[in-house]
């Protein structure tokens, strides 16, 4: 009997003494919460994740606003200027009626410049159903020259108070979205997207 006593002794020994081992050491506090939290089983860590640079998106460029000035090129605008020329901004209708961008004359503005030493200058920016407007009104004049050069649409006057060393009166030029005009064609080929 005396046996099994102490076998029992032993195991119960064991088992106190795995349970102790298990234990910290002192007495185990339970689990605070504060006001904001919410009571959870288990608690999962949260993620993070390391801040990634995101692109910035390209920067929108800002049409330029068109004026007198801007329009023509550089060497045409001191050319002008040379002469004492000086811009008058007038609206511009387009054949079909449509009012867009600036149409210039420049001109001396005292003692006023005979007819044929002014000189007038149109850019404008045009919305796809405003091209097609102005298009067709063009199309119209069978006088007009019509031509395709380099993906630029050109409506050319084959004559015309005014005209070029090539006698080439006023011209229309679409190109892009745009529209750009003088009394010659060869000052048409002059003006330019506003810069």
């Amino acid at each position: 009997m005396r046996t099994h006593k102490l076998t029992t002794i032993a195991v119960v020994g064991s088992a106190l003494l795995f349970v102790t081992g298990c234990s910290t050491g002192g007495p185990v506090a339970a689990p605070t919460q504060t006001a904001n939290e919410t009571p959870s089983a288990v608690s999962t860590p949260t993620e993070t994740s390391d801040p990634t640079p995101t692109e910035a998106a390209p920067p929108v460029e800002e049409a330029i606003a068109p004026t007198c000035e801007n329009i023509v090129s550089a060497d045409v605008l001191a050319e002008m200027q040379g002469f004492g020329w000086i811009p008058t901004l007038e609206p511009w209708v387009l054949p079909g009626d449509v009012e867009a961008g600036i149409l210039c004359t420049w001109d001396l503005t005292s003692p006023p410049a005979p007819a044929d030493s002014a000189s007038r200058y149109g850019w404008a920016a045009l919305t796809p159903g405003e091209e097609a407007q102005v298009i067709a009104a063009l199309g119209e004049d069978a006088a007009l020259i019509r031509e395709e050069v380099d993906g630029d649409l050109r409506f050319v006057s084959p004559d015309g108070p005014n005209t070029d060393a090539e006698g080439f009166g006023y011209t229309f030029i679409f190109s892009g979205g745009n529209v750009r005009y003088s009394i010659t064609k060869a000052d048409a080929l002059t003006v330019i997207d506003p810069q």
